[in-house]
């Protein structure tokens, strides 16, 4: 009995040892810097979203050294990340190969409702025909705002100083989610999931030539 438990320790020892060198070995496969296509509805570990955000430089510094201020940031605290798209699946008539930055004139306005799905407080700007942007009012978190508007119109919703989506009305719909890297167009009852951009925090340390 003892010669069967002290098998099956070892065993039990030698299959985390594995288990950990191999995750080990997978994040050493990603290089710090390195952006990629992810469909789940968060970031792995040793990975950020590219949401635009500033992160400390005290705790990520490795990529700190890759970045610098490139996105933002101050330099002596802070950095930003990229503030990339990604592609919507199952979203009919989403067009993200370019960006609409202001409101088409395009007849009789629609009523619309907007639903904040972040945790925070959002500022809704109506984009005018000439692309400057209007406040319009603040919708809390978990909060739904109605207002008329016309399709082809532009929305943008910011956090603060940070653009959470713009979002471009169509004629055949009247319910949409803010958040962030909602392919504008989706459906709060059922539109597109959109897929995220993240970038490598942890892992290999890219080479220069």
């Amino acid at each position: 009995m003892k010669h069967f438990s002290l098998s099956f320790i070892s065993a039990l020892f030698i299959s985390l040892f594995f288990c950990q060198n191999f995750q080990a070995n997978a994040q050493q496969e990603c290089m710090v810097g390195e952006v990629r296509l992810f469909a789940g509805n968060f970031a792995p570990r040793g990975w950020s979203e590219c949401n635009g955000q500033l992160v400390a430089i005290n705790s990520n510094s490795t990529l700190f050294s890759i970045l610098g201020t490139t996105y933002g940031g101050d330099g002596r605290t802070s950095f930003g990340l990229p503030k990339l798209q990604g592609p919507t699946s199952g979203a009919v008539g989403t067009n993200t190969s370019s960006k609409q930055t202001k409101s088409i004139a395009n007849g009789a306005a629609i009523a619309v409702s907007f639903t904040n799905k972040t945790t925070s407080k959002v500022d809704a700007y109506w984009i005018d025909f000439s692309g400057n942007p209007t406040f319009y009012g603040s919708i809390e978190s978990g909060k739904t705002w109605s207002i008329q508007s016309g399709a082809k119109q532009l929305w943008r919703f910011m956090d603060g100083n940070k653009e959470v989506c713009d979002i471009v009305l169509k004629a055949d719909q009247k319910e949409y989610n803010v958040q962030p890297n909602a392919a504008a167009n989706n459906s709060a009852s059922g539109g597109g999931q959109a897929m995220r951009y993240i970038i490598c925090t942890e892992g290999m340390y890219p080479a220069r030539h």
